[in-house]
């Protein structure tokens, strides 16, 4: 099982990691297209700051009437409950830019919510927690759970994973919904040889695991939601396995077999995937790779994978102005151009000078050209941006783990 939780989570060891190469070059940015940058909310922090509006946002969505509803792995209450920094909290951002605490997680019914919500047609929302539950999973953390949230913010805990007898363990990625209206996820751990699962869960709370992952070649640990094609197929990532170790691409029929679609093998195309993945209509798959990549950063990819399982790298990170650590998915609009955020690189001025660079939101269109659209500077906008999603307006909307006036993190909107 993992070690314990703290506001430090494994991401931010990898982009240590990665920060420690980076070239700190200042160089000419990639031509960037004219966005405007509001920034919606700075949260204040958890119990730990003397507040409890939330800590690291990391996910968004959006309502018929304009409302943002998400997830902030910490802050809340329960200070002494998990190591002094809060639960995590569901939030709702409104009219004038407001947000609510919908939510206040306790431990026993999860700690540290990290994947996005699902609404149903009635307004209750469904989510993951990565900790919490049963206290004598994953050295008395809790293995995670599954929740559901209904319009009157009352909580119910669908499902506490134990990690044991097959079950699952710590789900970081967050829910889908299937043809049938279940919903279903991967765990990182757990399972019968404890390198996780695909699992799948009825709104009434009825769990069924659809595989185990069982060693390296079929891959390992994931760590990202999955897509669903019309024909009932899934894809998704694992951050380790297959033939080199260094994560996969996998795809899961109808009938729950899997199939390796592509190794990574840590040079160019990058290495241990920790995103989701997006499909055109064409069948192929879009994704990001945190490390590799450019051979004297190893900063991380975008990469294309066609019908016919060749991967094609559309982007290879420099640590520069360009950003570097793309950690999040990527998002892909009706034109075929690709938006998403890189965790690190960008400024290395200001407050973002000691870490490498504050992060940048980026986009590759159509034609294959990158450009950045945003480079963010730490306190004034946020740092570290690790969700995108786009209106049906081509606006983006995205959270920042980091940065802001309190160093809680940022929700941003970039208007095109």
């Amino acid at each position: 099982m993992n070690q314990a939780p703290s506001v430090s989570s494994s991401k931010s060891s990898f982009i240590s990691f990665t920060l420690l190469v980076l070239t700190l070059v200042a160089l000419t940015s990639p031509a960037a297209h004219a966005q405007k940058f509001t920034l919606i909310y700075s949260f204040k922090g958890g119990p730990a700051f003397g507040n409890s509006d939330g800590a690291v946002p990391n996910s968004l969505i959006e309502d018929s009437k304009g409302n943002f509803y998400g997830t902030a792995s910490y802050g809340g209450n329960n200070e002494s409950v998990c190591q002094g920094y809060g639960c995590g909290i569901v939030f709702k951002i409104g009219a004038g830019n407001k947000e609510s605490v919908l939510y206040r997680f306790n431990g026993t019914d999860g700690w540290e919510p990290n994947g996005a919500l699902i609404e149903d047609p009635e307004g209750n929302f469904y989510g993951t927690a990565l900790f919490g539950g049963e206290v004598s999973c994953a050295e008395g953390w809790g293995c995670g759970t599954v929740f559901k949230l209904n319009s009157s913010n009352d909580l119910t805990v669908l499902h506490i994973f134990t990690g044991t007898g097959g079950d699952g363990a710590e789900p970081v990625g967050g829910l889908v919904t299937d043809a049938n209206g279940d919903y279903y996820a991967t765990t990182s751990m757990g399972g019968s040889q404890d390198e996780g699962t695909v699992f799948s869960e009825s709104s009434a709370g009825s769990e069924s695991i659809l595989h185990t992952f069982t060693g390296q070649n079929l891959g390992r640990y994931p760590e990202a939601g999955m897509i669903q094609d019309g024909s009932g197929n899934s894809y998704g990532t694992t951050q380790y396995g297959g033939a080199s170790d260094l994560g996969t691409i996998f795809k899961l029929d109808s009938d729950n077999k899997i199939t390796v679609l592509y190794s990574f093998t840590g040079n160019s195309d990058g290495q241990m995937p920790h995103a989701g993945l997006v499909r055109d209509s064409a069948g192929n798959l879009y994704g990001t790779t945190p490390w590799a990549g450019d051979s004297n950063c190893r900063c991380g990819t975008v990469f294309k994978l066609s019908t016919k399982n060749k991967l094609t790298v559309l982007y290879k990170f420099t640590g520069k102005s360009d950003g570097a650590s793309p950690y999040a998915g990527l998002i892909r609009d009706s034109a075929g151009n690709l938006c998403g955020a890189a965790s690190a690189g960008g400024s290395t001025s200001g407050t973002c000078a000691n870490n490498g660079g504050c992060g940048t939101i980026f986009e590759i269109d159509a034609a294959g050209k990158f450009s950045v659209v945003h480079t963010f500077k730490g306190v004034s906008d946020g740092a570290d941006p690790n969700f995108l999603m786009m209106d049906s307006s081509g606006t983006l909307h995205g959270t920042a783990a980091d940065g802001g006036a309190d160093g809680a993190g940022t929700v941003f909107q970039i208007v095109p």
